[in-house]
């Protein structure tokens, strides 16, 4: 009886085009080695045996008719497909030096194995005793504890040994006996005990798998996952026997009964999770199909199980359909148009293999073909692979959806992130207008009214004319600079600020600039912008630096400074060398006393726009430091800002370092 699952269809990049089909088959054709390779010889011994068949189609024959029946040779194992008929083995024994030998008969999913042997007078049938196996046969009264049906012969030293297995089963008549000395029928039974608990091991882990990611993501496709897994576990506990030995074995009906029901379930449970694997992946409609009808096909099998008393019918259904599932998947999968490479070639050959394995291992069920050890248990080797195969898809399925909720996020946070760059450029935008608005405003009121008192005639002082000339020459001066400022924020926002160096000696470039900061104070006059303000301790220093930018970044710095700070207090301005970081380089500090404004924010300082809260009295674009710093980086330096603990003019005060490499 056989079951399998089919993969699904999944999507990811474009690979390689070979690769994965080449793995694929490569990776089942290393399966398909290791299960047919023999049993090591250390393992066990078969002794050797010849087997003779004989076919009883009613069922009349006994052990006194078939010992003069015709039975012809053949070589085990061996498949007579689903018949009704009674079968009949004949196995001589060569005579052996052993007292003891043990008959083993599979697959236990056997109904009826009587075995006849010679046991002397009493026994009845002319001295034969029958002994009964199969899974019609309470495991509890079995003769050994083997979970195949095991029998116990007395072999003859002298001449050979002949018993008699009479088999009668509903489901596939593939048969294979064994021969043994007991203690190798014991290692037989440990290396089969330890093959399915590796089996069975890997499936719980899947099972645990599946469990934990339906319980995560409460997707139907991982329940149906762990569906199909435990029904994997069951059939097998079933259908080797050991549901009989440690679970049902007083219950042979059940035990019979539940190994034909477990069979059908399994391929439906595959049926199932195929269909749900072609919804969750959005496969054409038709392809559904291919996995409905054979679940279909299902509550009929039940009711020849459970109703009609037709167990056979069942299972020659479900082989039918396994083998005619496993032939149009295939087709189906190379009529899908599947978007990934990867995806394309590994479903199609994989569906490939697995109908070319199926067939030429189930075939032999049927009695067509010929007939290997491997395939007493076929479905177990393909049904492990499949599995893994499966659950690996539906990891691969997690990934894909974990990958897109991470692209989603991405997304998510590309478009905030782009939101809150508009809405900053919108508050940047509205904190610009209201900057202009505002520092453009006081000065055209100021010249507003200055003109008109020049204009009404009524100062005859020519030094009241002159001051109110004075007045209009500083508001448009204040003008001026608010729009320098914004040009030049805006050019170096554009990265049209290009840095130009040349040789220079950066102490005249600083004298010149406090020369003409003074020479503007002193022409704009007004109280706090005396030209004697300004402080420079400026030794000669040669560098090589834009003295352009240098002299506008030492500019704004005074301005902030001389503005900032209170009225007739000095502005100190010091140079001196300071490497950094194995990098030559020079200072420029600049120091004032906290004025009415107070200190500054550290943390918001040198942003665009940024004003300290009691210096909103005064003119200023809050575009001077935002700019400086900029500009630092731009020549590869940086400027720093801190509070000066040391009296400055008698008051606490702020110190701005601007650090350039020579």
């Amino acid at each position: 009886m056989l079951s399998c699952p089919l993969p699904a269809i999944v999507a990811e990049p474009r690979p390689a085009r070979l690769r994965p089909a080449l793995a694929t088959v490569l990776a089942w054709l290393l399966l398909l080695w290791i299960t047919a390779l023999p049993a090591p010889a250390w393992a066990f011994e078969e002794i050797p045996a010849q087997v003779a068949l004989l076919i009883d189609r009613d069922g009349s024959q006994t052990i006194e008719s078939v010992q003069h029946a015709g039975f012809r040779p053949v070589t085990v194992p061996l498949s007579l497909g689903y018949t009704g008929a009674t079968t009949w083995l004949r196995l001589t024994i060569p005579p052996t030096h052993l007292p003891r030998l043990v008959l083993t008969m599979q697959p236990q999913v056997l109904d009826e194995v009587r075995l006849y042997r010679r046991a002397g007078a009493g026994h009845g049938d002319d001295g034969w005793e029958a002994v009964d196996g199969g899974d019609l046969h309470p495991y509890a009264q079995r003769e050994r504890a083997e979970v195949q049906s095991s029998f116990n012969l007395s072999p003859s030293g002298t001449a050979p040994t002949t018993v008699y297995l009479r088999i009668r089963t509903q489901g596939s008549s593939l048969l294979r006996p064994w021969v043994f000395s007991p203690g190798d029928s014991l290692r037989f039974d440990s290396g089969l005990h330890g093959l399915i608990g590796l089996y069975c091991g890997m499936v719980l882990c899947l099972l645990g798998l599946s469990l934990i990611y339906w319980w995560s993501s409460r997707e139907p496709i991982w329940g149906y996952s762990a569906l199909f897994h435990l029904l994997s576990l069951l059939y097998t506990g079933f259908v080797l026997g050991f549901a009989a030995k440690y679970a049902l074995d007083q219950q042979a009906f059940w035990v019979d009964r539940g190994t034909s029901l477990l069979g059908c379930a399994h391929f439906a449970g595959s049926n199932l999770l195929g269909w749900q694997l072609m919804r969750t992946f959005k496969a054409p409609r038709w392809t559904r199909l291919v996995y409905l009808v054979p679940l279909a096909a299902f509550p009929l099998q039940l009711a020849c199980l459970l109703i009609w008393d037709a167990p056979r019918w069942a299972v020659f259904s479900n082989v039918v359909l396994v083998l005619v599932h496993v032939c149009i998947a295939p087709v189906a999968m190379w009529c899908i148009s599947l978007p990934d490479r990867i995806v394309r070639y590994l479903m199609r050959s994989t569906s490939l293999i697995v109908a070319v394995y199926v067939v030429f291992y189930a075939l032999p069920l049927l009695g067509i073909g010929h007939i290997s050890e491997l395939n007493v248990y076929p479905a177990l080797p393909v049904n492990l692979a499949l599995e893994i195969m499966q659950q690996c898809v539906l990891a691969r399925h997690m990934q894909l959806q974990l990958r897109e909720r991470l692209l989603l996020q991405s997304q998510l946070h590309d478009t905030a992130t782009r939101l809150d760059v508009e809405e900053r450029g919108r508050r940047e935008a509205a904190s610009f207008l209201d900057m202009l608005i505002h520092e453009v405003k006081n000065p055209l009121a100021a010249i507003r009214v200055a003109a008109a008192t020049l204009r009404s005639g009524r100062l005859t002082d020519e030094g009241q004319r002159t001051a109110r000339l004075n007045a209009i020459q500083r508001s448009v001066a204040d003008i001026d600079a608010v729009l320098r400022q914004c040009t030049d924020t805006d050019l170096l926002e554009r990265g049209a600020v290009r840095v130009e160096r040349a040789d220079h000696d950066v102490a005249q470039l600083l004298q010149a600039e406090v020369a003409l900061h003074a020479a503007d104070a002193e022409t704009s006059g007004g109280e706090g912008s005396a030209p004697d303000r300004i402080a420079l301790h400026a030794p000669g220093l040669p560098a090589r630096v834009d003295a352009g930018l240098l002299r506008l970044m030492l500019r704004n710095l005074l301005d902030n400074a001389l503005r900032y700070s209170p009225a007739g207090s000095t502005v100190q301005v010091t140079l001196s060398p300071q490497p950094q970081d194995g990098r030559d380089g020079f200072e420029i500090a600049v120091r004032n006393a906290a004025g009415r404004a107070g200190l500054p924010d550290a943390q918001r300082l040198f942003g665009k726009y940024y004003r300290a809260p009691r210096a909103q009295h005064l003119s200023g674009t809050g575009l001077g430091l935002f700019w400086v710093h900029e500009v630092a980086a731009l020549n590869g330096g940086h400027i720093r800002y801190q509070p000066v603990s040391s009296s400055i003019d008698g008051a606490e005060g702020a110190e701005f370092t601007l650090w350039l490499p020579c």
